[in-house]
């Protein structure tokens, strides 16, 4: 069945069930959506700037990847991909996948997929935000890590799991608890940008840092709880900062963070 005509695209790829995403040579990012009867409709995500990419593709979950013509890839997050728009589409242009070397003729994912693609856990900042050397500084004296970023720096889901919200000593604060009931809090946040009841994957947008609430100045307070009890952070950070499989939660200290 023929879906219709005059798509002139520069690549076109599937992002999830009926769902593509396309880009064109005058850098516009378009959305298609084909309906059970085969018709189509279309959504403008963004007017200009996506014309770099030689290659589009993603694995679901509102995770897009652009391939340049110098064997770039760089990724992108629609913290919403199911309400048509590319508002709220997250570009971390400043943390590529990597600056060179993507350079197949063909690249390919199974959409749906994001949520299993064996990350079951993303660092919770930017790349560039903080030094190694400061994220395992020896700090509190009880099981948290304070990292001090400027406000507005962005914050990311360490984990799947389901967004609340919190307020009192945290201001805008988030709440992440993940299948196994783990909790996971980021506070002092200038925004949130996730609704509470809201399951995010690893690495999905969820505000920007901020000075709010009981603080002394801007910084992310990040903590983890299991069955109420505090387990220091710090090695699971330090781990997925270096790329590497990090401790489960049930084995960090209850302690005090150093390192």
């Amino acid at each position: 069945m023929e879906t219709g005509t005059g798509f002139v695209l520069k690549t076109l790829a599937s992002t999830g069930d009926d769902r593509l995403m396309a880009n064109t040579a005058d850098g516009r990012l378009i959305e298609y959506r084909i309906d059970s009867a085969g018709g189509w409709s279309s959504k403008l995500l963004a007017s200009a700037d996506w014309s770099g990419f030689e290659k589009l593709v993603s694995p679901g979950g509102g995770l897009y990847y652009g391939v340049t013509s110098a064997g770039g890839m760089y990724w992108y997050q629609d913290v919403n991909p199911t309400d048509g728009s590319g508002s709220d589409i997250v570009y971390h242009d400043d943390d590529p996948v990597d600056t060179s070397g993507w350079t197949q003729t063909l690249l390919s994912a199974e959409p749906e997929t994001a949520a299993c693609m064996g990350r079951n856990y993303a660092y919770v900042l930017p790349q560039s935000a903080v030094s190694r050397s400061e994220l395992d500084d020896p700090h509190h004296d009880y099981a948290a890590i304070d990292i001090q970023v400027p406000i507005g720096t962005p914050v990311y889901a360490v984990t799947r799991g389901t967004v609340g919200h919190i307020d009192g000593g945290f201001g805008n604060g988030i709440t992440l608890t993940s299948a196994d009931g783990t909790t996971y809090i980021y506070g002092h946040l200038d925004s949130r940008g996730v609704a509470a009841g809201t399951v995010v994957t690893p690495g999905q947008y969820l505000g920007e840092s901020g000075n709010t609430g009981q603080s002394t100045g801007p910084h992310l307070h990040f903590e983890i709880r299991i069955g109420g009890v505090k387990h220091c952070p710090q090695p699971l950070l330090v781990a997925l900062y270096d790329g590497q499989t990090p401790p489960t939660p049930s084995s960090l200290p209850i302690s005090g963070c150093s390192y």
